[in-house]
């Protein structure tokens, strides 16, 4: 009961700022969509991406991405970014195929070269999701 002694005195928004960045890793590490108990913050997330897909427009961030996993840096944090990048655009804008198509091809890319379990099956996850969404939207259409 040591601990519990330590930690009396520490004010309440000490905690509640605790839980939120434990909330906000969990978030960026299993994604918003299976998490309901942060259903505000996974709303708070796509009102932001739709506000910045809306400003910069969704191909100029999608090209990015594309520039950003062709880079092919050693530590993969560019393959990283690419996936933070391309979520935004499909967060804010659902039906974008091409954004859905990216955000698989990414986690792919991601799960074949991450030794851990925990994350490949957190990478596999985003990759079935991509493609029941892409399901969703139906084949592409002919020109």
């Amino acid at each position: 009961m040591r601990l519990s002694k330590r930690i009396e005195g520490l004010p309440p928004y000490f905690f509640r700022e605790i839980a939120r960045k434990i909330a906000n890793a969990m978030v960026q590490y299993l994604g918003a969509k299976r998490m309901v108990v942060l259903r505000d913050m996974r709303t708070h997330s796509e009102d932001i991406a739709r506000e910045l897909v809306g400003v910069c427009g969704a191909e100029p961030l999608l090209a990015r991405a594309r520039a950003l996993r062709d880079a092919g840096d050693p530590d993969g944090r560019s393959l990283q970014m690419a996936c933070h990048i391309a979520d935004f655009v499909r967060k804010g804008d659902p039906d974008n195929r091409d954004a859905w198509l990216l955000w698989r091809d990414l986690f792919q890319a991601r799960m074949a070269t991450e030794p851990a379990l925990m994350p490949r099956g957190a990478f596999h996850s985003a990759v079935r999701d991509a493609e029941a969404r892409l399901a969703e939207l139906g084949p592409l259409p002919n020109p």
